[in-house]
């Protein structure tokens, strides 16, 4: 957060929020409030988008990168784990899970498909 006073005009913050942690949601454990409106209150440039839509990315990066704000960058990604490959997402556990070696071979074959199993 002291980007702003340390003048790191360069710097492009990344967050992922993909809602997850061990137990559940981690917004059941910690109210998330308006992520957007708290960065831009302390001087970053914010922007939210989805984090699986790579155009959305792509446009992101480059409005951070183009934008005449005198302060550091945020991008807050709005993401889903295994987004496009089914299998894994599935599992409860899915921050826990080893993914075995089949399942990597099997997902650039769903993707391809766009068709989550």
């Amino acid at each position: 957060m002291s980007a702003v006073q340390h003048k790191l005009d360069n710097l492009i913050c990344l967050i992922d929020f993909n809602d997850l942690q061990a137990d559940g949601g981690s917004t059941a454990a910690l109210a998330r409030g308006d992520e957007l409106a708290k960065w831009q209150a302390l001087g970053w440039h914010a922007q939210r988008v989805e984090g699986n839509d790579l155009t959305a990315v792509v446009a992101a990066f480059d409005a951070a990168r183009e934008t005449d704000h005198p302060g550091p960058r945020v991008i807050i990604f709005d993401t889903g784990m295994c987004k496009g490959v089914g299998f894994p997402k599935r599992r409860e556990i899915t921050h826990f899970v080893r993914v075995e070696a089949d399942e990597w071979a099997k997902a650039p074959a769903v993707l391809e498909e766009g068709k989550p199993q």
